[in-house]
């Protein structure tokens, strides 16, 4: 484990420095010395399926590692919240809730998770045309983003992913992500 360990860190630090094409190569490296490490795979897939980087997004093979992970550690929940990422992005909407939920019970976390699993179901969610559910999760979102990480990155992404998908319902415009009253 110490050779495929020492190219994930590597591949973290690359990642750190915006090299999104090394980093993955690393990450590849690493799995394919370690067949059963289940970080690697959750890191590799992680990548491959929300890369700020578009270009480099490949959701096949990036579900194809979300599953490894899932497969090696199944009490993961940062396995079982890439493979919802991963499902997401595969179009795979209702595999996507049942695998994002699934990481949040594996938290045991009092809040019932965190925003990086909220703001995926919500616009799994949206896509199903369970707008008020959406809505429900994109706002939880939004207020723990703003409490606990609005200068994180990849969080400020998916905000304005979700936020765009959901105001794209007719009629609405930027009301959409509002909640309408009862």
């Amino acid at each position: 484990k110490g050779a495929a360990a020492a190219y994930l860190r590597l591949g973290k630090v690359l990642e750190d420095q915006r090299k999104p094409d090394e980093t993955i190569a690393c990450f590849r490296k690493a799995a394919e010395l370690d067949p059963n490490y289940s970080l690697v795979h959750s890191c590799l897939a992680w990548l491959l399926t929300n890369c700020w980087d578009a270009k480099l997004r490949d959701v096949s093979e990036g579900l194809k590692a979300a599953r490894k992970a899932v497969e090696v550690a199944p009490q993961s929940a940062l396995a079982w919240q890439v493979l919802g990422w991963a499902r997401y992005r595969a179009g795979d909407w209702k595999a996507s809730i049942e695998a994002l939920e699934k990481s949040c019970a594996l938290q045991h976390d009092p809040t019932g998770g965190y925003a990086f699993q909220w703001y995926f179901i919500a616009m799994a969610r949206w896509r199903l045309g369970e707008k008020d559910k959406a809505r429900e999760w994109y706002n939880k979102a939004v207020k723990w983003t703003e409490a606990n990480a609005n200068d994180n990155t990849d969080l400020i992404r998916f905000r304005a992913e979700a936020e765009e998908l959901m105001k794209k319902e007719p009629g609405l415009g930027n009301q959409a992500l509002e909640k309408k009253p009862n």
